[in-house]
This record gives C-alpha cells, sequence and structure tokens, in this order.
C-alpha cells in the first residue's frame, strides 16, 4: 500500500465493541471501513447506522474486498483462528482482549 492510497479496514464482529471500533476508525475519515458480522440484524443495524464502504456476512466474501486491517472483535475462542489466517495473507492484525481463552494456536500466531 503506498501512502497515496486509502487503507481500508475490515472490523470483524459487530457487537458493541465492533461497533466502537467502527465508528472511531470512520471518523478519523482516513480510512475505508467496512463490516463482517455472521448475525443478519446486527450487520444491517450497523451498515443502516454507519457509512461503511461494505457489509458482508461471511469472512471469506469480506476477504475477496482485500483489507489492508483487520481488528477482530468476535468471541475471544475465534480469535486465534481468525488471526493465524488472516496474518498468513499479510494482513495486519488488531485483536481484541482477551487475545484467546487458551494456548491453543499462540506458537502458529
Amino acid at each position: 500500500m503506498s501512502n497515496s492510497e486509502t487503507p481500508h479496514v475490515l472490523v470483524i464482529g459487530t457487537g458493541s465493541i465492533g461497533e466502537r471500533h467502527t465508528r472511531c476508525f470512520l471518523s478519523t475519515e482516513r480510512c475505508r471501513v467496512s463490516i463482517c458480522e455472521i448475525n443478519d440484524d446486527l450487520r444491517n443495524d450497523v451498515a443502516n447506522r454507519y457509512p461503511v464502504d461494505g457489509s458482508f456476512a461471511d469472512l471469506d466474501t469480506a476477504l475477496q474486498h482485500r483489507p489492508d486491517i483487520a481488528v477482530i472483535c468476535t468471541p475471544a475462542h475465534l480469535h486465534v483462528p481468525i488471526a493465524v489466517r488472516l496474518a498468513e495473507l499479510g494482513i495486519h492484525l488488531l485483536i481484541e482482549k482477551p487475545l484467546s481463552l487458551s494456548m491453543e494456536g499462540m506458537d502458529r500466531l
């Protein structure tokens, strides 16, 4: 990504924390923000309240739009598997706490 390009941030999970990250990234006016949420009602609610660049029901579809950065705001037991997948694609990560509920997958991450 060159300095002239606007970074694309993907927020994965749009519960209260994911919504806050969406709102805060948008408020900077320095990036494009997309969301990924499996709960249709929650995803549509957030997408209707904020000017997101994209709204996706699954991670595979969201990744087709090639984010530069991902914010993982899913339940904690999903953080590491999602993070490993994104890191292997070269996507920068911000992971909500706790990082995990166990040490499983930590060496790989």
